[in-house]
């Protein structure tokens, strides 16, 4: 445990260490996950050659 608070010292010692281990990962989540809303769903088409059950099933799975 003591390790881990010394660690945590010295990271959070300059502000700018705040800003890459804080700020830029919640920045980035944001713009992930505000970007996949509202999007229509993508066509995909898919060629089964095989014609088996596990294929069917992948496939009702992606559609």
């Amino acid at each position: 445990m003591t390790i881990f608070k010394t660690t945590l010292k010295r990271l959070f010692r300059a502000k700018s260490n705040i800003l890459f281990l804080i700020l830029l990962p919640l920045i980035f989540m944001l713009i992930a996950f505000s970007g996949s809303n509202g999007t229509p769903p993508l066509k995909v088409t898919v060629i089964d050659n095989d014609k088996t059950a596990v294929t069917e099933g992948i496939i009702n799975n992606i559609t």
